[in-house]
């Protein structure tokens, strides 16, 4: 990464950076970009990129950021159900381990990433 992001600089210095995550979220919480910790990185080069443009602040994504609904673990975890609200916590991560090792019992916890 050469320089540092900053609202004074041109849409040229952006382009020709490399810009980290954490860099590009810190950067647009500081410049006002609302919900910048739930955007992706693509998101926020575009949200950043039209900053830069125009000096005005929007929103770059239509889809949802916030979850609304029942979670999936509050409806019982289950094979005939779609997953529709993921939460990542021990029990349904206990759930998809368990239901993995029965299609494929030689497949142990350590070869992914439980």
């Amino acid at each position: 990464m050469v320089g540092r992001l900053s609202p004074t600089m041109t849409l040229r210095e952006f382009e020709n950076g490399y810009w980290y995550l954490a860099d590009l979220r810190d950067f647009a919480i500081q410049i006002g970009i609302p919900e910048a910790k739930r955007l992706r990185k693509d998101e926020l080069e575009r949200a950043i990129v039209a900053f830069l443009r125009s000096g005005t602040v929007n929103l770059p994504t239509k889809r949802t950021l916030r979850k609304t609904g029942t979670k999936d673990v509050e409806r019982g975890l289950s094979l005939n159900l779609r997953i529709e609200h993921y939460t990542s916590n021990r029990e349904t991560k206990d759930f998809i381990v368990r239901e993995a090792r029965k299609m494929a019992p030689e497949v142990s916890e350590k070869a992914g990433v439980w």
